[in-house]
């Protein structure tokens, strides 16, 4: 059924381009005319390289403009995990208590919890201990510190705490 129109579009740029050189060879001036042409050939040719249509454009502005306006209004809070991922600590769990260990302990998260505390970072986090079936909370402010993403992370740190110690 003939071109699709992004097969179309794709073209627009390198034949405006030969077109625009033919006329610069004929009669177009080259810098009152020429350059001012090829650069915004240039720009569509950026432009089709998303391969995105003006109506996708448009769309993905507006998403973009609420995302802004709810970061800047406080709407918008980044969690460092997601429900189901696993992250580490070095912190053990014995009874109700927690200590500090030298080794890094395999968590699961299962809950994700926001709130205006900035001491804890806008949110926490409900984990599970992977080899206990007790449930714990730490806050979005304690990862890189005693709540690492991976078990890399929680090494190294354990290595730089016992250097440090």
């Amino acid at each position: 059924m003939g071109m699709e129109w992004r097969e179309i579009m794709e073209t627009f740029a390198e034949n405006a381009i030969e077109i625009i050189n033919e006329l610069h060879t004929e009669r177009l001036d080259y810098t009152s005319e020429y350059i001012p042409l090829i650069n915004a050939v240039q720009a569509l040719a950026e432009y089709e390289e998303t391969g995105l249509m003006p109506e996708e454009v448009e769309i993905l502005k507006e998403r973009l403009d609420r995302y802004e306006k709810a970061e800047a209004d406080g709407h918008l809070v980044k969690s460092p995990c997601k429900v189901g991922d696993t992250i580490w600590t070095n912190y053990s769990i014995s009874g109700w208590y927690m200590r500090e260990s030298k080794r890094p302990y395999k968590l699961s998260v299962c809950f994700i919890g926001l709130n205006s505390s900035e001491d804890m970072g806008g949110g926490f986090v409900n984990v599970t201990y992977v080899d206990k079936q007790c449930m714990f909370q730490f806050d979005f402010s304690d990862f890189g510190k005693t709540v690492f993403l991976t078990k890399e992370e929680a090494e190294e740190k354990l290595n730089g705490v016992e250097e440090d110690g």
